[in-house]
């Protein structure tokens, strides 16, 4: 079961040996009461649930209390979380609990379907707080990519009617050229000329920036998610968000945060 032939909690022979999704082996009272304390793995830091004869708490090999289909486990719901953003979701439709079982069990990442026009966010999972018998989960997701569905299938849920999506996805690739640095340039020199009008702190001036990236980035990569970061800056509807959110004219999106800024300037300016 483990080359291992000692718990690396108590350092003793196992004792009702718990095999963890990430495959390490713990005795079950060592690891329910370190779970407690932490809800990632003592070795390797995974994150895992931290309840009692919890099913993520298994000695079966992972090929059997896993399932494979193409695609990641899909939440369906219409919102758009900002980039490299968290957020908590209280998960408690049978389907969903599922897909936040297999979730923990594979490489905790899933994809939020806010139904528009075929695209999608992968969501990382980084806290799971079961309650009530496990049969809600409350867990804080952070968005890390954008992508384009570009394929669907369902997987019907054992003893339900319930079934789960699955989707197959590609990367959204945002088009660039050199007014896009011209843009990006212009964007921080009108944040540069904000921050002589008005008295920000050191901290609110870095968090800004941390966002713009640096003034000489050229890296179409890089720009293209400091100007997905810059959305959050700046008000904006819900299709609005979700348009220049997942739309591949970088230009476009820049020049939106651009005129944003640009009239703010303006308004500090006359002031």
């Amino acid at each position: 079961m483990s080359q291992q032939e000692n718990c690396s909690i108590c350092f003793e022979g196992y004792e009702d040996p718990i095999k963890l999704p990430c495959n390490h082996v713990f005795c079950r009272e060592c690891i329910v009461v370190a779970l407690e304390q932490r809800q990632s793995c003592p070795i390797c830091r995974r994150l895992c649930c931290n309840y009692i004869n919890s099913p993520f708490l298994s000695i079966a090999e992972p090929q059997e209390i896993m399932h494979e289909h193409e695609g990641d486990p899909c939440f369906v719901y219409r919102i758009t979380i900002h980039h490299n953003a968290q957020i908590q979701f209280n998960f408690f439709e049978e389907r969903y609990v599922e897909m936040i079982t297999e979730v923990l069990k594979k490489n905790l990442t899933f994809i939020i379907d806010p139904q528009y026009n075929d695209c999608c966010m992968r969501v990382k999972l980084i806290e799971c707080v079961p309650v009530h018998q496990h049969s809600i989960y409350v867990c804080t997701v952070q968005n890390i990519q954008r992508l384009k569905i570009i394929g669907v299938s369902e997987r019907q849920i054992k003893d339900s009617d319930s079934k789960l999506k699955y989707a197959t996805t590609q990367t959204i690739i945002d088009n660039f050229d050199q007014e896009s640095l011209i843009l990006y340039q212009k964007l921080h020199t009108c944040i540069e000329k904000i921050f002589q009008i008005l008295s920000l702190n050191d901290n609110a001036k870095s968090q800004l920036l941390a966002l713009a990236g640096k003034k000489e980035e050229t890296q179409p990569e890089k720009i293209s998610k400091h100007s997905l970061e810059m959305l959050q800056t700046i008000q904006m509807c819900e299709n609005g968000l979700l348009k220049w959110y997942y739309s591949t004219d970088l230009n476009g999106r820049l020049g939106v945060i651009l005129k944003h800024y640009e009239s703010y300037l303006n308004y500090c300016q006359n002031q």
